[in-house]
């Protein structure tokens, strides 16, 4: 296996994309309103997380770098910028299993946040979940420098129909 190589996302590797997102988002939020109330809706928590992803990066294509091997994208990661608050924001990002390991998730932040400095943002967040689904992207994120500052509570009520 070669080493990785990173460049611009094009739309070509939207599906790859996704299909990694559906491989790597088997916990959160939405997982666990399906665990507790069922299936909402006509798809699956998982094809609702895999549509809420893709047509995230696809807003985003144009900030998104992936990370390729041997011809495979094996990871990728988005930014965005928001001028008005001076402040970037990493977005989705992941990396495939079988790539894991290797660096390539601390890389494709690191570079998203070369990206974040050439846009003069002084400051750069990111948001993840605090399940151990999690952990691997809590790992690589105070790994690149970020330090958790908030905590925060989902509930939910199921309505009388």
């Amino acid at each position: 296996m070669s080493d990785p190589t990173y460049r611009p996302a094009r739309p070509e590797d939207l599906e790859p994309i996704i299909a990694i997102a559906r491989r790597i988002w088997t916990m959160g939020m939405s997982k666990r309103l399906e665990d507790l109330y069922g299936q909402r809706g006509d798809k699956s928590w998982g094809e609702w997380t895999a549509q809420d992803i893709g047509n995230a990066v696809r807003a985003s294509l144009d900030r998104c770098i992936v990370a390729e091997v041997d011809g495979q994208v094996a990871g990728w990661v988005t930014w965005s910028v928001n001028e008005a608050r001076q402040q970037g924001q990493v977005g989705y990002n992941g990396v495939a299993p079988e790539f894991r390991g290797r660096g390539i998730a601390s890389t494709l932040v690191q570079m998203a946040l070369g990206k974040l400095r050439e846009a003069g943002m002084p400051l750069a967040i990111v948001i993840t979940g605090l399940d151990e689904g999690h952990a691997p992207a809590r790992h690589v994120y105070e790994k690149c420098g970020f330090k958790p500052i908030h905590h925060s509570v989902t509930y939910a009520l199921e309505l009388d129909q």
